[in-house]
């Protein structure tokens, strides 16, 4: 399921969970009916129906479906002028925690979990007084239980100017926690989409997931390319001596709990990380960490890592929290594999399939920003056109295999050779360019100096024998003035170059391959 499937998934379920306080009107309807079906049989005391055990009763001539109250999922009440109850269908009392045994006359607000819930008190009152009311509140009983409790109440006349309070109530803990759910989701799906960048997508997935489930930290692992190994792509609430520790020790497939659920895709939570080994211990101990749950990773196809939740405090994770961030995972999952796509795609666009340097195009469009600032900041920038001594014999002679070896070799000297924000790129051929930043010419002959003779130690294994390899290497220096071009400073770089091979160098920019 692609991300925009997923959006428009979560939408539909907010939408029919809206929809579900319609019902309301449903059960208040009972209340003030007139229908036959609401007076007590002949075989009834005309002065009150008999209600459910510990109930209270309900008056004589009374307008509520008693048959049809008694068997509500929703929870019904009737509170009279005074605040004591009077009928109330089994579901009422189950939801508000009310005692087995209820005493005669009890008043609704004497019972110590509902009295501490403003909002359900200013309700009752306001209903007594005669104002429909509708709130939503939270309740804790006794036992510590929390629920989320919607309420709808409408004012009865009671003869004398008092009001009897119908109440229909409705357990919305799970419909809330589900809306919490989608709405975590939502943002999570939202805020993945925001960028293709691999690494923000990853840093943005870890914090999401942690807010998301009230963990203390979180992390994902990714398959390596040897389908055996498991290794650490980011982590969020670990120190960096956790981070490290973790990433020098990779986890094999089906290794400790994590490594299982990377196994067979079984979701697995943890209640005492101490007892069940999932991760190096030391991390474990060093951030105090007590309960985790982990899920495993999928692109479209595959299990393509894990993501892993921890808390410091002991916490038994329920269904609906391993269902939470099995479907924060599914999202992480394929918005990951796609970033992961869309980074080959851009290597493949900007680098040299065989090399891995930058490609002519790329490599152009680097030099001539870094030639635009060397003008507005007056900072040296030196060009070097590199060339790889009789490289058509090599083919020819060795073969191309051979040949591609030979490039190969000669790239990996110039990485090595050379600072990291300095460019170095395949120009075509057997021909590369390499671009110095901040440069003196003193340093530009040093680096020269090393290429040489770095080149001079590759040896590349032919049916023939070892082939070594010499470089061509021409220098230009750019002069900076208005009227010069990134391409001038090429052209003369190629110029020198060439000089070198016809033996015919100025020697201003150059050294002899001896070095």
């Amino acid at each position: 399921m692609s991300e925009q499937e997923l959006l428009r998934s979560y939408a539909q379920q907010v939408a029919e969970l809206q929809a579900e306080l319609a019902n309301y009107q449903r059960i208040l309807n009972l209340v003030g009916s007139q229908e036959d079906a609401s007076a007590p049989s002949q075989s009834e005391s005309p002065s009150q129906v008999p209600a459910p055990s510990g109930a209270g009763t309900l008056p004589a001539g009374s307008e509520f479906h008693r048959d049809m109250l008694d068997h509500l999922s929703d929870g019904f009440a009737e509170v009279h002028a005074d605040g004591t109850l009077g009928y109330y269908n089994l579901a009422f009392a189950q939801l508000l925690s009310l005692p087995a045994d209820t005493p005669e006359k009890l008043r609704l607000m004497d019972v110590e979990h509902l009295a501490a819930c403003q909002p359900f008190a200013a309700a009752l009152k306001s209903v007594l007084g005669g104002t429909p009311q509708y709130v939503q509140c939270v309740l804790t009983d006794q036992q510590g239980q929390r629920r989320v409790i919607e309420c709808a109440a409408t004012a009865v006349p009671d003869g004398a100017n008092a009001f009897t309070a119908a109440f229909v109530i409705r357990d919305q803990t799970e419909r809330e926690q589900l809306l919490a759910h989608l709405t975590a989701l939502n943002r999570v799906a939202t805020g993945l989409t925001r960028s293709l960048n691999f690494d923000e997508r990853l840093a943005f997935a870890l914090t999401a997931c942690r807010e998301a489930t009230a963990a203390d930290a979180a992390l994902i692992y990714l398959i390596d390319a040897d389908p055996q190994s498991l290794s650490l792509a980011g982590a969020d609430g670990f120190s960096p001596e956790s981070v490290a520790t973790l990433q020098k020790n990779p986890l094999g497939l089906g290794q400790g709990q994590l490594g299982r659920v990377a196994l067979d895709g079984e979701a697995r939570a943890i209640v005492d990380l101490r007892a069940a080994p999932t991760l190096h211990p030391e991390p474990i101990q060093r951030e105090r960490l007590i309960s985790g749950a982990f899920v495993a990773l999928r692109d479209a196809h595959h299990i393509t890592g894990v993501l892993g939740i921890f808390t410091r405090a002991r916490r038994l994770f329920t269904e609906a929290d391993i269902r939470l961030l099995t479907s924060i995972a599914t999202q992480v999952g394929l918005s990951l594999h796609n970033a992961w796509l869309h980074e080959q795609a851009r290597q493949q666009a900007q680098h040299d399939g065989l090399t891995g340097l930058f490609n002519r195009g790329h490599l152009m469009e680097l030099a001539a920003r870094e030639y635009q600032r060397a003008l507005r900041h007056r900072s040296p920038l030196i060009v070097l056109m590199i060339d790889v001594d009789r490289f058509k014999a090599v083919n020819d002679s060795s073969g191309h295999v051979a040949g591609d070896q030979a490039l190969l070799a000669v790239a990996r000297m110039l990485r090595e050779q050379t600072r990291s924000f300095d460019l170095a790129g395949r120009y075509g051929g057997d021909e590369f360019v390499v671009v110095l930043v901040d440069c003196t010419h003193a340093y530009a002959f040093e680096v020269i100096r090393r290429l040489h003779q770095a080149a001079r130690a590759i040896s590349v294994p032919t049916d023939a024998g070892p082939l070594t390899i010499t470089l061509s290497i021409g220098m230009a220096a750019c002069k900076l003035t208005e009227s010069e071009t990134l391409e001038q400073v090429l052209a003369q770089a190629d110029r020198e170059m060439y000089a070198l091979k016809n033996g015919s160098a100025s020697g201003s920019f150059s050294l002899p391959a001896t070095g």
